[in-house]
């Protein structure tokens, strides 16, 4: 007996809960997206594929109309507020996932990075070239 407040027993077991709500989503996918979407964003399905629509069905920031990657589009939201932003692909959220967290601060160095690693490479293609 668990007498925690909140706790309780129930009629059917987990896995058997698991397999009837898994079946149920398998049916209804676009049930479980509603339900994801109301619980995390606070909008619903329809108002999810209504700003898509009107920012012409692709990405926010880089226009493109594959979503990259598994996961398919994403929805940015402020983590503050919580106020949803716009639907991005995947590289898009989570570039502006990192600046939002703080990481203009290492643009100079990734900036100093690339172009030493450029250079790097023209000289090795330079030197195969006087040595051809």
């Amino acid at each position: 007996w668990d007498n925690r407040p909140g706790r309780y027993f129930q009629s059917r077991c987990k896995s058997c809960d698991k397999k009837r709500y898994d079946s149920f989503y398998e049916e209804n996918p676009d049930r479980r997206r509603d339900i994801i979407l109301r619980s995390k964003y606070s909008i619903t399905l329809e108002e999810w594929n209504l700003m898509f629509w009107e920012q012409g069905q692709c990405c926010a920031i880089c226009l493109t109309t594959e979503p990259c990657g598994k996961r398919g589009w994403q929805t940015d939201h402020c983590h503050e507020t919580g106020r949803v932003r716009g639907i991005l692909c995947f590289d898009c959220n989570v570039v502006v996932g990192k600046i939002e967290n703080g990481w203009m601060v290492y643009i100079p160095a990734i900036q100093k990075y690339l172009e030493d690693h450029d250079a790097l490479v023209n000289q090795e293609v330079g030197r195969e070239v006087l040595c051809s």
